[in-house]
């Protein structure tokens, strides 16, 4: 004969057994949550920091290219220059071919390596087809914007004189 004690654990036993398995899926799921969230976490804030830092890289090589393409300016306002009062496109191709050569000079092979990955241009194995030049482009247009951005500024600041 049962008592009411028994009725009340094998009531309790049946509940445990029914309950354990779903709060054991719902750690389980709550964890994989959590992990995949840490993972994105971190993934982006190392993308938001190699970004930071390839801008300043980006800043330094167009200051450390800057007297160079003045002097080319200066060069190019002469009266024999053959660009006439501009640079021509093959000097201008040089200067931002200097730049990112500082640029890549800056990271090394392995930090490019990096940042592609990180920003998207690796693939599981490396870099994957394409992806450095797809970074160099990103590259390119950064330089080509901070050039853009720097003119800007001169001419805001000597609005007499055009910039180049």
């Amino acid at each position: 004969m049962e008592t009411e004690v028994d009725k009340g654990v094998q009531i309790g036993l049946t509940i445990y057994e029914f309950v354990i398995p779903i709060i054991a899926a719902a750690i389980v799921w709550i964890s994989l949550k959590l992990s995949a969230w840490i993972k994105a976490k971190t993934k982006n804030e190392l993308a938001a920091g190699m970004l930071i830092r390839l801008n300043a890289s980006v800043t330094e090589a167009v200051t450390a290219v800057n007297q160079r393409m003045k002097d080319l300016i200066g060069k190019a306002r002469s009266p024999g220059s053959p660009g006439g009062v501009t640079i021509t496109k093959e000097e201008a191709g040089v200067l931002k071919n200097e730049a990112l050569a500082h640029v890549k000079s800056y990271w090394g092979a392995k930090g490019i390596n990096e940042l592609a990955s990180v920003l998207g241009f690796g693939g599981l194995f490396g870099v994957k087809q394409g992806g450095k030049e797809g970074l160099e482009k990103m590259i390119t247009n950064k330089i080509e914007a901070a050039v853009g951005a720097e003119k800007a500024s001169l001419a805001s600041i000597n609005p007499t004189k055009p910039a180049t």
